[in-house]
């Protein structure tokens, strides 16, 4: 059950448990347990979100689209640095990334694909070592060359060309 819809659901103040649960294609005792086991956590003040917005719309008058698309794609800071940096929140940065389009990545900065096939492709780096250098596993480099639509070499292809052709001459 997701009860962030649930919770949405009940701040409306006219709508009935049972028509909630109808909605969700549940029981109402399944409902009540929910609820009385996860209550719904109280709304924003006005005073709140007016504070929301103050720190947002600081942020985006820090911080071009440009700017941070370097700072957090090129650069790869991730955005509690980010937010550092410009004394922001760590939640502000991250609406900060959607307002500019950027769906942040919870493993960190995204790898920018350009690099990631200079890398992988042209200078035949093997994904354990990029991966290193990014701070992710070698199975998640595997997802995001798939991802980018970049071929994963066999593991006895990875590494300089000449030491690859002698390999090869070797078999």
């Amino acid at each position: 059950m997701d009860l962030a819809a649930l919770h949405d659901l009940t701040r409306h103040e006219h709508t009935a448990l049972s028509e909630i649960a109808r909605q969700l294609a549940t029981t109402l005792d399944v409902i009540r347990h929910l609820l009385e086991n996860h209550p719904a956590p109280a709304s924003p003040t006005a005073a709140e979100r007016f504070e929301r917005r103050v720190a947002q719309t600081a942020a985006e008058e820090t911080l071009s689209r440009a700017q941070f698309v370097d700072l957090y794609c090129v650069q790869r800071r991730t955005l509690a640095e980010i937010a550092a940096m410009i004394g922001a929140s760590r939640k502000v940065t991250g609406r900060l990334a959607r307002h500019h389009g950027i769906a942040p990545s919870a493993g960190g900065p995204p790898v920018d694909p350009a690099w990631f096939h200079h890398q992988y492709v042209t200078q035949r780096r093997t994904l354990r070592d990029l991966g290193h250098e990014v701070g992710r596993s070698v199975s998640r480099m595997s997802r995001i060359a798939k991802d980018y639509g970049i071929p994963i070499r066999p593991p006895t292809d990875a590494g300089n060309p000449q030491s690859v052709a002698i390999r090869r001459l070797a078999h």
